[in-house]
């Protein structure tokens, strides 16, 4: 985060094992849907949710929109992903995964 932009990154699947065509990014009263993102692999993903491949991370950088304090960035959005604007889940966990017992 700095005083114009902020990056959301994460991972994400689906219950069909494949990653949201869509992420939905709110800050506030703005939401941005994105379409185009950077993926990003993660590996400790895969091997835990045993999945095909290690490409369910993500990477989205987006200004911030007016009014907004970047020191509340972090307590404000909400990420959301789908495989469009009209399937988009719950809000994503910031949890992060544990590794296999």
């Amino acid at each position: 985060v700095n005083q114009e932009q902020f990056e959301v990154t994460g991972w994400a699947v689906q219950d069909n094992g494949r990653m949201p065509d869509v992420i939905e990014v709110q800050l506030a009263d703005s939401r941005t849907v994105v379409t185009t993102f950077t993926r990003e692999a993660r590996p400790a993903v895969q091997s835990r949710l045993n999945l095909p491949h290690p490409l369910y991370g993500f990477r989205i950088c987006l200004p911030i929109p007016p009014g907004v304090q970047p020191a509340r960035v972090r307590d404000l959005v909400k990420v959301r992903g789908g495989r469009d604007v009209n399937s988009l889940s719950a809000p994503f966990r910031d949890d992060p995964i544990k590794p296999k017992a």
